[in-house]
């Protein structure tokens, strides 16, 4: 049976996890930027053969664009005056191709994307998806660019209809209802089939899926108030060895970092300069991951800023008499658009949720 600290332990790491599973798996890519180089043509030859999933050819709408969109890119390399989000930091994702040029559909592609979107609130979606072309086309050979250019059109479709989703559950989607969330899931999942095929599915989403299922089974498990601690403790850790192997070394990676957070808040109550923290997860875990840390940091403390702008505006929309409940939802629409990335605006709740809990 687990020892009194071990079931301690335990129980606050499972607390911890969905707090923090969103925000860091958002934020920290699978791999460090060095390890998920953009693939060259002259590079992609000496991969072994590779099947490329084909990009079908949906009927489904892509994202409107505006006729100014439709003129030449203004961008030859996507990286020209940079937002400043994304200035002095290393683009993050990947762009394989097969020996034939094709395609090869994967996580890290979802990641680039992402990483440009994530600079909405400092360019308009136009713009950034002009971005993203000339990167992928500045380093990419036919027919593998026009693919990933297909493939961005659907994946925008696809974060712009998902956005419907949070704003039609209203209040329910800014509780903490398991029920809900998982709902929430499922109408996700069934706009990805209608936008996305299932090698895309699975490639952009899989491990985010089943690393979610996990959480929300955990935390079931978590307020089941007929089991003892000691049984929770080991049914947690039952489903945590029914993941795949990577993904359990995600989530032994995310705990590691609970630990780490928990010694560095607890420096910072003490009074620490930035100097002391930072040697302190040198120490645990290395220069790198440490620096990366760092740069964490400062992008939490950019998004808690916005997030606090937002709900401080959201208030006063709220609050406003001379509107109409439909003239209240409108506006805080806009505002969720202006001031966050598509990807940002899916995970909204839970950032308002981490930002009212840490007031």
């Amino acid at each position: 049976m687990p020892s009194s600290t071990h079931r301690t332990r335990w129980l606050a790491l499972a607390a911890g996890i969905l707090l923090s599973l969103l925000f860091w798996y958002w934020l920290a890519p699978d791999k460090p930027a060095a390890e998920q180089p953009v693939v060259s043509p002259s590079a992609a030859t000496a991969q072994q053969p590779i099947q490329a999933t084909a990009t079908p050819s949906l009927t489904r709408p892509v994202v409107n664009t505006p006729s100014s969109a439709l003129s030449p890119p203004p961008f030859v390399t996507g990286l020209e005056q940079l937002p400043a989000s994304l200035q002095g930091v290393s683009v993050d994702g990947e762009i394989l191709i097969d020996q034939n040029r094709q395609l090869v559909i994967t996580r890290g592609l979802r990641s680039l994307f992402d990483f440009f979107l994530s600079a909405n609130s400092e360019e308009p979606v136009s713009q950034l998806r002009q971005r993203i072309m000339a990167y992928i086309r500045h380093r990419t050979p036919e027919p593998a660019a026009g693919q990933a250019i297909a493939l961005l059109d659907r994946y925008l479709a696809y974060l712009t209809a998902a956005t419907q989703i949070r704003t039609a559950g209203g209040r329910q989607a800014e509780q903490l209802d398991l029920k809900a969330v998982e709902l929430q899931k499922q109408q996700e999942q069934g706009l990805r089939r209608q936008y996305l095929d299932a090698a895309t599915i699975a490639a952009f989403f899989g491990d985010e899926d089943a690393y979610d299922q996990y959480t929300l089974q955990a935390l079931a498990i978590e307020r089941d108030s007929t089991i003892n601690p000691e049984q929770k403790a080991i049914r947690i850790q039952q489903l945590q060895q029914q993941l795949p192997a990577d993904l359990q070394q995600t989530l032994t990676r995310n705990q590691n970092f609970i630990a780490l957070q928990e010694q560095t808040a607890l420096l910072r109550q003490q009074g620490a300069s930035p100097e002391t923290i930072q040697a302190l997860r040198t120490r645990l875990v290395g220069a790198e991951a440490a620096q990366r840390l760092a740069v964490l940091d400062q992008q939490r403390a950019q998004l808690q800023q916005r997030v606090s702008q937002y709900l401080f505006q959201r208030q006063q929309i709220m609050g406003n008499p001379a509107l109409s409940d439909a003239q209240r939802q409108q506006q805080i629409m806009q505002l969720q658009q202006q001031q966050f990335s598509p990807a940002e605006q899916l995970r909204l709740p839970a950032l308002e949720r981490m930002q009212q809990a840490a007031s």
